[in-house]
């Protein structure tokens, strides 16, 4: 089942820009996935992240 994407961006171009997501805890990566699909989508040149907990 897929889950509505709930993010979208405003503002600011971050087109060929690299980008940093921070997330707490990663349980499913869907916040993460769908976070990164926008950025994706958006024209961002690489999206990572990192997690605090597991």
């Amino acid at each position: 089942m897929k889950k509505e994407n709930l993010f979208y961006l405003t503002g600011s171009s971050i087109e060929n820009k690299s980008v940093l997501l921070l997330d707490d805890v990663y349980t499913t990566g869907t916040t993460l996935h769908q976070a990164a699909a926008v950025l994706y989508e958006a024209g961002a040149k690489k999206v990572n992240s990192i997690t605090l907990a597991r």
